[in-house]
């Protein structure tokens, strides 16, 4: 089956309404072409979020401006454990700003991050490494 389309002002409606939950746990956006407008709505949302714990990203055209909107998500956001960034758009640059997010947070709950086919280079790895295994500690 085919991923139903939501339009914009569907995704603005359920991100304001997601702002404000407190039971929702894990949300599952995969598929959803949310591209930079939609990652930037998302990502306002889940910065007055408390309750996400798992968040699927998975192929959302997500690319460096939606790093860095996460970015400031991840340097303030202590429930979440699980974010799947795969098949998306990241590159060394979003790489780096998700690093630089999670590292400057120190209640940081992320166990698991899935970065698969995301066109990250060895150096965006190298530093990705570097920073959570050594700075993190």
């Amino acid at each position: 089956m085919k991923n139903p389309t939501v339009s914009k002002e569907g995704f603005k409606t359920f991100f304001s309404l997601l702002e404000k939950s407190v039971h929702l746990q894990n949300l599952d956006l995969s598929g959803c072409k949310l591209g930079v407008s939609g990652m930037a709505s998302l990502c306002s949302a889940l910065e007055k979020n408390k309750s996400i714990k798992t968040l699927n990203l998975y192929r959302n055209i997500i690319d460096i401006d939606g790093a860095r909107a996460l970015k400031k998500v991840l340097e303030k956001n202590s429930s979440l454990e699980f974010l799947d960034l795969s098949f998306n758009r990241l590159r060394e640059k979003g790489i780096k700003a998700l690093t630089d997010g999670m590292v400057a947070n120190a209640s940081s709950h992320i166990k698991e991050l899935a970065l698969r086919s995301n066109f990250i280079n060895d150096d965006g790895f190298a530093y990705f490494f570097e920073k959570i295994l050594l700075e993190k500690k």
